[in-house]
């Protein structure tokens, strides 16, 4: 990618960036999760924070730098700070993810990319639930998924779908709806120490209206939505596919 040194349109992704030097509401952390193969199944085994964005162009170096980085079988992610990327984390265990399955691997950096500017830009709704953004690469299929806190809250989940379905289904073909309430008791993670990269917070993130939060500024193609996801129901199975 190149650098960012004025307000413009990405027109791979249709979304209009700010300068470099902008400052983030909140920041955004980078953290990568390595997953090793036991009992035929893959598993989570480390997880690495790795720095944290402050500024727009922060967040544009290290998306590039660090997808570069992660190969087979590890997940990169793009999280609010002070969120860890973890299942089993207050803020996540009782929510979800959407996880998409790209049309090809340049899908794949293309939907991670987008979903990681909108997050922080706070360009995507119900912005308060959600978590973070991951690119999961495995041997043979590359996913992205979206996290959000409350699996329960339909009203929540339906904005977030529709959303996805107006504003990035050109690179995506498959999305499935995640409760990680059913991740929890399949998965044993590997203790870690969770210390978030610089800038912590406390508390809660809190939202600053800022002129990329204005709507108008994603340039969407596709007009009005459509219902083009499909959400699992009933019980998740126990195949790779599911996970990470």
């Amino acid at each position: 990618m190149s650098r960012v040194e004025a307000p413009a349109v990405v027109r791979e992704l249709s979304l209009r960036v700010p300068p470099a030097d902008t400052e983030l509401s909140v920041p955004i952390a980078f953290w990568r999760t390595t997953w090793a193969r036991a009992a035929g199944r893959l598993l989570p085994a480390d997880t690495e924070a790795l720095a944290t964005a402050a500024s727009f162009g922060d967040v544009w170096m290290l998306m590039s730098a660090e997808s570069a980085r992660t190969g087979a079988n590890q997940t990169l992610h793009a999280f609010l700070h002070g969120i860890p990327p973890r299942y089993d984390d207050p803020h996540n265990c009782r929510g979800g993810h959407f996880k998409m399955r790209p049309h090809t691997v340049a899908s794949a950096h293309s939907l991670w990319n987008f979903l990681t500017i909108s997050l922080c830009l706070e360009q995507i709704p119900e912005l308060e639930h959600v978590c973070g953004a991951s690119l999961a690469k495995r041997a043979r299929n590359t996913y992205v998924q979206l996290w959000f806190r409350d699996s329960k809250n339909r009203a929540v989940v339906h904005v977030l779908q529709q959303w996805l379905a107006a504003t990035a289904e050109r690179w995506f073909f498959r999305c499935q709806m995640c409760p990680h309430k059913c991740l929890l008791a399949t998965l044993q993670w590997t203790p870690f120490a969770v210390e978030s990269p610089p800038l912590p917070m406390a508390g809660p993130p809190v939202f600053a209206h800022s002129p990329y939060s204005i709507p108008g500024l994603i340039l969407n193609c596709h007009g009005s939505p459509q219902p083009c996801l499909r959400t699992a129901s009933g019980q998740l199975n126990d195949s790779e596919d599911v996970f990470g």
